[in-house]
């Protein structure tokens, strides 16, 4: 079983910037029923593309109080049907001894064996705090309540990035199998850690992303200062040791009134024709996620698309008309497919599905 180490696209930069991507109406995989691990939530999609044909699909999952997090697994002939695992989660939270709420699964293969990496917090924000206290009390009608949804508003819109409030002391570790379902984790967890001096990673680290290219591993991950959220990259030789890039980070939050002025987040990387591109969540301030693109030719240097973001939220009603963030691109063919994570106005989450059109 071989797994790709990137995407690879015949497109060139300018194709994909004179096209469109062309979202699916019904999400691809949606969120759990009663009981489920999944019941609330379903994000964070990673495609892994086995050697023998076989297409699974990663993804976290939240329960109905969003407060055991997980990894599921799902399977499909034609990337459009996914058929969850039966035996889910896979990976979740009680499994590791160092942090919890996991999220943000990225597989890559490495001497027959597979690596999940992923990010945990420590200690997590005292919104998460509040939350849990007030739904082991019973009191989840608050949530739903109109007073309550306005005063949140209100206060995501006086400068409360939610991005900020998940990354609070994440780290980044990692898991090993030999058949992508069954994990044990890295005896010597966290890998990578925020900062300990002051700058832009020195709130958390997350969202950890593994290449590798010409004989070294690229780990793309996210970090903040407490304030933004930027992006940053650290090499290995082996997947356990890592050095951070002397000049990170390697793209940032866009300025004020911008879509992307709270969060540049890398989350995904093909490579084409004439160079790579990344694909990233942004926030803009008052708390919408959306999706844009970036160009390279070395991996390490990038530059914005001018037509960012590429992808937005759906209509009012739609299963993605909150926010759609976490996005994943597979190219295989001639085709391009970009799975993002979904989020309704009732902060239900689901899986969806963009195809590019040139």
């Amino acid at each position: 079983m071989v797994n790709y180490h990137y995407s690879v696209s015949d497109f060139t930069y300018h194709q994909l910037l004179a096209g469109k991507w062309e979202k699916n109406l019904l999400p691809v995989l949606t969120h759990g029923g009663g009981g489920d691990f999944d019941e609330r939530v379903v994000a964070s999609p990673f495609v892994l593309l086995l050697g023998n044909g076989e297409k699974v699909l990663y993804f976290m999952g939240q329960d109905k109080n969003r407060s055991k997090w997980g990894v599921g697994v799902a399977f499909s002939d034609d990337l459009k049907k996914w058929v969850k695992y039966k035996d889910n989660p896979v990976f979740n939270q009680d499994m590791i001894k160092w942090g919890k709420k996991i999220d943000g699964p990225f597989i890559i293969e490495k001497d027959e064996k597979y690596y999940l990496f992923y990010e945990s917090s420590s200690s997590p924000h005292y919104l998460y705090s509040i939350q849990e206290k007030i739904r082991s009390c019973r009191l989840d009608f608050i949530f739903k309540s109109r007073i309550a949804k306005k005063a949140l508003k209100l206060f995501c819109d006086f400068g409360i990035s939610q991005a900020v409030v998940h990354t609070k002391d994440r780290a980044i570790g990692f898991a090993v199998s030999k058949d992508g379902l069954t994990w044990k984790e890295n005896s010597d967890n966290p890998i990578l850690s925020k900062a300990k001096i002051e700058g832009w990673e020195s709130y958390g680290v997350f969202a950890p992303k593994v290449y590798f290219h010409n004989g070294v591993y690229f780990m793309y991950y996210s970090a903040s200062d407490g304030k933004k959220i930027s992006s940053g990259l650290a090499f290995s030789e082996d997947l356990i040791k890592w050095e951070k890039y002397k000049k990170n980070p390697i793209l940032i939050a866009g300025l004020k009134g911008e879509w992307d002025e709270r969060c540049a987040e890398i989350i995904s990387i093909i490579k084409i024709k004439d160079g790579f591109v990344l694909f990233y969540e942004g926030e803009d301030g008052k708390n919408c996620y959306r999706i844009g693109m970036a160009y390279s030719r070395d991996l390490v240097t990038w530059i914005k698309a001018e037509n960012n973001p590429i992808v937005d939220i759906g209509r009012i009603g739609k299963f993605d008309d909150k926010s759609i963030l976490a996005p994943h691109v597979v190219a295989i063919g001639d085709s391009l497919y970009l799975y993002y994570s979904a989020f309704d106005n009732e902060g239900n989450g689901s899986i969806g599905l963009a195809e590019f059109r040139n």
